[in-house]
């Protein structure tokens, strides 16, 4: 492809970003939509499918999945509480997004298992780590009456999400950067 000036340089990096991107996800974007656009719309459909091989070969690329689940979750958990009526509608709300972290958390801890040598030290770890959070939570809230309810279960969603968000970033460090420890 001839180029017929300076101008026409963008669309080409663009076609080549889309080539590159169907060549590593199988995914082809117009060349039109922007490399985060692109990233993004490909990452949504393969977290609503539960795409793990597709997410997978994303972060392999650099895209930032913990910051990605993130802003899902968080943007659902948003979403379920503008619309909850009751104590037990933002209880199910939390509920629903610990469920979420949680899913993302057995994924990448399993990943995770596969790449150290000390498994059963990472089993122990994760091991101390729930019994610390549900010991946590479950003292978080106990004597604020209903409202307690929905302390508890914020409190299990948010250590959740960090935990995961720790194992994410030890998996990416196995998948992009290369460990340091």
């Amino acid at each position: 492809m001839k180029l017929q000036s300076v101008n026409d340089r963008p669309l080409l990096l663009k076609r080549l970003l889309s080539l590159l991107i169907f060549m590593a996800l199988g995914t082809w974007i117009a060349p039109e939509a922007s490399a985060y656009d692109t990233m993004k719309s490909v990452m949504t459909s393969a977290w609503e499918n539960r795409d793990m091989d597709t997410i997978n070969k994303a972060r392999s690329l650099g895209w930032d999945f913990g910051s990605f689940v993130q802003g899902k979750i968080e943007s659902d958990l948003e979403t379920c509480h503008s619309e909850a009526l009751s104590t037990g509608d933002m209880r199910g709300c939390e509920n629903t997004a610990t469920e979420a972290w949680d899913e993302v958390l057995t994924f990448e801890y399993q990943f995770l298992m596969t790449q150290v040598e000390d498994k059963e030290g990472l089993r122990e770890l994760q091991r101390a780590w729930i019994k610390y959070r549900d010991l946590q939570c479950s003292w978080t809230g106990h004597w604020l009456g209903s409202a307690g309810s929905i302390a508890t279960a914020a409190c299990f969603g948010d250590m959740t999400s960090q935990r995961s968000l720790e194992i994410i970033s030890a998996n990416s460090c196995f998948m992009v950067e290369g460990c340091l420890w």
